[in-house]
């Protein structure tokens, strides 16, 4: 794009960027709402959001500078969201598309990154940290993702009704960035259980990965298939359950702490996930003193500055 033409269209550059600001800053806004302990520090959740921005960047040329050159041009037809009526092939290449060409590389960018930049940090010390984190890295990738569609329906067209760009912003609020904002929050919170809970870490690094790209690949197909309307109310059922299966484990936790013997296990729970959990809070604490080992990660202990020397985590008695 030369100069000119970016100077003319920096009035529609603009626009679209602030449209994909309001979105993310109601996602965030709802997500502070639904849990108000800041217990994470505010500077290190607005560098995930600009590293999310990044990423997106990056999965942008990798998605249309390279796999798109593998992509047949002659069979894009088949994307028309027109089509009503769509044959088991057609159906059938669109996940297979929607899976390795979208969600597979955009999921893999931000488990990588998400991995090597913000699970070592220090500021991650809790569960909790690694569930916002991956929300807000959704957010931040979600917002590159929406000032695009934004830029190209503004700059496009040589008119575009302010209906057009209300019904664009309600899809994009409610579909792909709550998608965005869901699959990171999950990534965080099995990519957290990995860090602190190292006798399942293989086991929770593996699910981040795979739940989140599964679902991606899951929505992105309905997105693509006369169906959004009905993913929009998959993703807000989603967004239910999730925020049920949350508070299940905040109040299992607190629970758990307190040993009392009105305990439930927590919404979805899985064994290792339980036993990662009810480790934290073990009632005999003097019999893992006993034998050396530390109640987090159940490893042959050697403090190191009050900390296990292999999980980092504090150690108390």
């Amino acid at each position: 794009m030369n100069l000119e033409l970016l100077l003319k269209n920096t009035p529609f550059l603009g626009t679209a960027f602030l449209l994909a600001l309001l979105i993310a800053f109601f996602w965030l806004a709802f997500y502070y709402h639904s849990s108000k302990k800041l217990t994470t520090p505010q500077t290190f959740l607005l560098r995930i959001f600009f590293l999310g921005m990044g990423i997106a960047i990056v999965a942008a040329f990798l998605e249309r500078g390279i796999l798109a050159n593998f992509f047949p041009k002659e069979i894009s037809f088949i994307f028309c969201q027109g089509k009503t009526i769509r044959t088991p092939d057609e159906c059938l290449f669109i996940f297979i598309f929607s899976s390795l060409f979208i969600a597979l590389p955009e999921e893999f960018l931000k488990f990588i990154f998400f991995r090597k930049l913000i699970l070592p940090s220090a500021k991650l010390n809790q569960i909790i940290d690694g569930i916002k984190s991956g929300i807000v890295l959704g957010l931040g990738f979600g917002t590159i993702e929406n000032m695009v569609i934004f830029f190209t329906y503004l700059s496009g067209y040589s008119s575009v009704s302010p209906i057009t760009i209300a019904n664009l912003f309600l899809m994009r609020l409610l579909v792909p960035t709550l998608a965005h904002s869901i699959y990171g929050g999950i990534m965080g919170y099995y990519l957290s259980l990995a860090k602190f809970h190292k006798i399942f870490q293989q086991r929770f690094l593996w699910q981040g990965f795979l739940t989140s790209f599964f679902l991606h690949s899951l929505f992105n197909f309905l997105i693509f298939t006369p169906l959004v309307l009905l993913t929009a109310l998959l993703l807000i059922f989603t967004l239910l359950i999730l925020l049920k299966w949350y508070s299940d484990r905040e109040n299992f936790q607190l629970m758990l702490k307190k040993q009392s013997i009105n305990l439930n296990p927590p919404l979805l729970t899985e064994p290792q996930e339980m036993q990662a959990l009810i480790s934290k809070n073990l009632p005999k604490f003097g019999l893992l003193k006993h034998l050396g080992i530390c109640p987090f990660c159940f490893k042959k202990l050697k403090i190191v500055k009050g900390r296990c020397s292999y999980c980092g985590r504090p150690i108390s008695f």
